[in-house]
């Protein structure tokens, strides 16, 4: 039920996962219970593989999440792990026998079960997907790889074929070249949503694998610009910086959490896509980042009724 609420300061732990609809079906579920999350009409991944590896794709968020979270607690953290995990699957096209099977485990897919051809068939099916025409998401990898090293025409073709991505060659050594190659490519296919993606290079670097994200979209309820502010965002117990804000009165979709002891606020965008807000309690960041689980997701979704 929404609550009439007006937030001041919020404090935002925010996990983005981009994913098939099927990622939220639990197998042991009834089918109504299924959820749709991020999701621009990818298929149902309705193949028993491909809907393993969706579950592979979760284990996949929220280990990279933590481990993210831990190397800093201070900076912002964006996680698409769909478009990672793709990232280094395609990668592993160009490895061979041990540096591809440790790639394809360190995903967490089982090679025993599910054949690298399969794993590849269901990453297709997500680029294959008709998106939202409302949402403007963009994604890809692209392979930079240094003069020096020469690329099986094999390896050029089958990324091209099934992932649709490039290889450019590029000389390292000219670190100030290299970075403009690199941030001008990503620049030109987000249409300027991304610049200066890349600001360091090391010259002994001979590949980087470039994966990049970029999502717009409108919120269903507007916000009115004239009330924003800039007022005080706590970063952690210690810093504050000024940022502007919106102070806004209304009728929101709010949810609490007591096993994560935090609020929940959903903002639903124009199209199928809603972004969750969670809001721990004061000095409880590390409870939730330590607690916070797809299960959680899952009943959060329950709560505001989206499927």
């Amino acid at each position: 039920m929404p609550f009439s609420v007006s937030w001041g300061v919020l404090v935002l732990a925010g996990l983005c996962y981009l994913v098939p609809s099927s990622l939220a079906e639990d197998p042991q579920e009834d089918a109504a219970q299924k959820t749709n999350t991020s999701h621009h009409d990818q298929g149902d991944w309705e193949d028993p593989a491909c809907r393993k590896i969706s579950y592979n794709i979760i284990d996949l968020a929220f280990d990279l999440y933590k481990e993210l979270a831990d190397l800093s607690q201070t900076s912002n953290i964006l996680v698409a792990p769909t478009s990672v995990a793709m990232a280094f699957v395609m990668l592993s096209l160009g490895t061979k026998a041990d540096t591809r099977t440790e790639i394809l485990e360190g995903l967490n897919f089982n090679l025993t079960e599910t054949p690298e051809a399969k794993i590849h068939e269901c990453f297709q099916q997500v680029l294959q997907a008709r998106p939202d025409t409302q949402l403007q998401l963009t994604t890809g990898s692209s392979l930079f790889v240094n003069k020096s090293v020469k690329l099986v025409d094999t390896f050029l073709e089958d990324i091209k074929k099934l992932y649709h991505s490039e290889a450019s060659s590029i000389n390292f050594r000219d670190t100030e070249e290299a970075k403009e190659q690199i941030n001008n490519y990503v620049e030109k296919r987000t249409g300027r949503k991304i610049v200066d993606l890349v600001k360091h290079l090391k010259k002994n670097t001979s590949l980087a694998l470039v994966d990049y994200i970029s999502f717009h979209g409108k919120w269903k309820d507007k916000f009115k610009a004239e009330r924003i502010t800039i007022e005080g965002f706590h970063v952690d117990d210690k810093t504050i910086i000024q940022v502007p804000m919106i102070n806004h009165l209304g009728r929101f979709e709010i949810h609490r959490d007591k096993e994560l002891s935090s609020w929940v606020l959903a903002q639903h965008y124009v199209g199928n896509a809603t972004a969750f807000f969670i809001l721990p309690d004061p000095k409880k960041m590390w409870h939730l980042e330590e607690k916070l689980t797809y299960s959680h997701l899952e009943n959060i979704q329950r709560a505001f009724d989206i499927r």
